[in-house]
C-alpha cells in the first residue's frame, strides 16, 4: 500500500517495484516451472535487437500483456508475436481483459484474455500446460484450446 503522492514522486511499493518482472509473471513462470526474462538469440526486432519474452517454457513462449503497459503496443506486440511464430515458437499471449486481441491467426497462437488475479493463475497455468503438451498444428485443437483459455474471466 503505497499513497498516491510517493508513487508520483517516484517511489513504489515493494511488490510493484521490479517493472520487468511484475508479481504476475514471476509467479506464472514459477507455476509453469518457466524461466523469466529470457533474451532469444535467432529472434530479433528490426533494429537487431534481441527479443526478450517474458516467460521461456521449452519451445512456448508465454507473453503478458498488462493493460497499462500494452494499451497503445498492439502494433509492437503484433510484430514481436509473429516473428516468434516464424521463428517456430509457439506462443501464448495472455492480456488484461480491457486490451483487444492481436490481429493474428495462427494455429500456434493462442491469446487469453485474463482480468489481473493471482489467486486465478493456477488455472491459467493448469490451461496454458494442457496447451503446451497437446499436439499443435490441427486446426479444430487449436479452436478447443483458444475457446477454453480465451474466455473472459468475470470473477
Amino acid at each position: 500500500k503505497m499513497r498516491v503522492s510517493k508513487v508520483s514522486g517516484g517511489q513504489w511499493c515493494p511488490e510493484c517495484v521490479d517493472l520487468r518482472n511484475p508479481a504476475i509473471v514471476s509467479k506464472l513462470a514459477e507455476l509453469l516451472g518457466g524461466k523469466t526474462n529470457v533474451r532469444l538469440d535467432e529472434v530479433k526486432w528490426s533494429n537487431g535487437v534481441r527479443f526478450e519474452v517474458d516467460i521461456l517454457l521449452d519451445n512456448l513462449v508465454i507473453e503478458y500483456d498488462g493493460g497499462f503497459w500494452h494499451k497503445y503496443s498492439s502494433d509492437r506486440d503484433t510484430y514481436k508475436t509473429q516473428k516468434l511464430l516464424d521463428a517456430g515458437y509457439k506462443v501464448v499471449r495472455v492480456r488484461e481483459t480491457i486490451l483487444e486481441p492481436l490481429d493474428i491467426i495462427h494455429e500456434n497462437l493462442i491469446q487469453v484474455s485474463f482480468r489481473y488475479n493471482l489467486k486465478k493463475l493456477d488455472i491459467l497455468a493448469q490451461n496454458i500446460k494442457d496447451y503446451s503438451v497437446h499436439s499443435v498444428g490441427s486446426t479444430s485443437s487449436s479452436r478447443t484450446y483458444e475457446s477454453e483459455l480465451s474466455h473472459r474471466d468475470e470473477s
